[in-house]
């Protein structure tokens, strides 16, 4: 894998989060990462391997992105209580497993996702709104999500986050 390859995959990972310690952005946002140096020969397998640092949903996001979705299909259903599995199948194109995981979901969260992966917007805004109990903490984290790009631009969003209190 080439270096630029490697640091693209990195730097845009979903999970950026999960290794503060070599992922930190510089302050002045220039140049790769903190501790890139360390991670850019790494490969896919140690990476997923973290388990004290990167959640089992982690690499099935990354794969996704890639297009690579049957495979974090695979990875989701070992998982135990993944939120991921059901925007996977939408994704995939499995809708009838997609809309029976939506219909036990237990939270609005999972049903956000379901329905960002199926492409419906609509729904997708009907299970935000629901998570609006939750509070703007949980709402502005949702809204960052990269699964919900579907309805980046979209003036509902706008509403929804004046709705709990966010900024525009």
């Amino acid at each position: 894998m080439c270096r630029l390859h490697s640091f693209r995959k990195r730097f845009l990972d979903p999970c950026l989060h999960t290794f503060p310690d070599q992922r930190a952005v510089r302050k002045d946002q220039s140049g790769p990462p903190a501790g890139f140096e360390e991670l850019h020969d790494q490969d896919d397998e140690k990476i997923g391997s973290r388990k004290s640092t990167t959640p089992i949903e982690c690499l099935p996001r990354i794969r996704i992105g890639q297009g690579r979705v049957e495979e974090a299909i695979q990875i989701l259903t070992a998982a135990p209580n993944s939120r991921y599995l059901g925007y996977a199948y939408g994704r995939a194109g499995r809708r009838a497993e997609a809309e029976k995981l939506a219909a036990i979901s237990p939270g609005a969260l999972q049903q956000v996702l379901i329905y960002a992966g199926l492409g419906d917007k609509d729904r997708t805004f009907d299970a935000l709104d629901r998570m609006t109990e939750l509070g703007p903490v949980r709402v502005g984290r949702t809204l960052t999500f990269p699964e919900l790009n579907l309805i980046r631009g979209d003036p509902r969003v706008k509403s929804l986050r004046k709705k709990v209190g966010l900024p525009e």
